[in-house]
């Protein structure tokens, strides 16, 4: 008896020298060997990249109807994926995508190229909704179909620059039901072209939650291109000066997920 009293009384953290907030589960961890666990730090932003490198064989890659040049090719492509775990109610994300493609034993030039890259902020509204914005930029540098009108190979190739912004929200409107508005610009530049113009685009979703499995939704799209240079022509080809011509066009879709 005098043996176990002994034992009990070394127990007491303050008879020890130990803090009074230690318990008897960290004097046997302590004496077991375990460690105590390492909090976990959430980072600030995560990214994830790939680099992609391949080949490969292309027939008639100027789209001449006079002249056909097939040529052996290397790829590159990079891919980029940057965001921001979201706290609280923000949301931070970057993407951006290049795409290089070499041709080998050209004369003239010899490589075609393509860039993407995007930004979007989000605001979360608890649980039933969000809005956010987003900003982008894209570039065309390659050849294209010029058609048989064209004799002229070196008029085969089109840059392209295009610079966006946009806006978009989402919102609950029953527990299955969800609504989606979204809306954006775009100035579109070409280079050794009259064809600059400005797009225009909005759509608007909804999307019923039919069972816990399926979703099905729909989707009304409106664009409208607004050339600066292009004129408006009569039946007959003439040009009609000071008419821009403005492209519209309207799209309906049924989509499930």
């Amino acid at each position: 008896m005098l043996v176990l009293l002994a034992v009990a009384q070394t127990a007491w953290p303050d008879e020890q020298g130990l803090p009074s907030d230690v318990t008897a589960e960290d004097i046997l961890d302590a004496l077991l060997g375990v460690q105590p666990p390492v909090p976990v730090k959430t980072p600030t932003w995560l990214a994830e990249a790939e680099l992609r490198q391949g080949g490969g064989y292309a027939e008639n890659i100027l789209y001449s109807p006079f002249t056909e040049e097939n040529r052996a090719f290397a790829v590159s492509e990079a891919e980029l994926f940057v965001f921001r775990p979201p706290e609280s109610t923000h949301r931070l994300s970057f993407y951006a995508f290049g795409h290089h493609r070499h041709y080998f034993d050209m004369d003239r030039r010899d490589a075609e190229y393509n860039a993407f890259a995007r930004g979007e902020w989000e605001y979360r509204l608890a649980a039933r909704g969000s809005f956010g914005l987003n900003a982008n930029y894209h570039l065309f540098d390659q050849f294209f179909d010029a058609s048989i009108s064209e004799l002229d190979i070196e008029s085969d190739r089109l840059k392209q620059h295009d610079v966006g912004t946009g806006s978009f929200a989402r919102y609950a409107l029953w527990p299955r039901l969800t609504a989606r508005v979204e809306g954006g610009y775009t100035k579109a530049r070409l280079d050794d072209s009259d064809d600059d113009y400005d797009r225009w685009e909005g759509s608007l979703s909804l999307f019923g939650r039919v069972r816990s499995d399926l979703t099905l939704g729909v989707t009304y799209r409106y664009e409208l291109n607004d050339y600066d240079h292009r004129e408006k022509r009569t039946s007959v080809g003439e040009a009609i000066p000071g008419d821009a011509v403005d492209i519209a066009g309207q799209e309906w879709g049924l989509h499930g997920s």
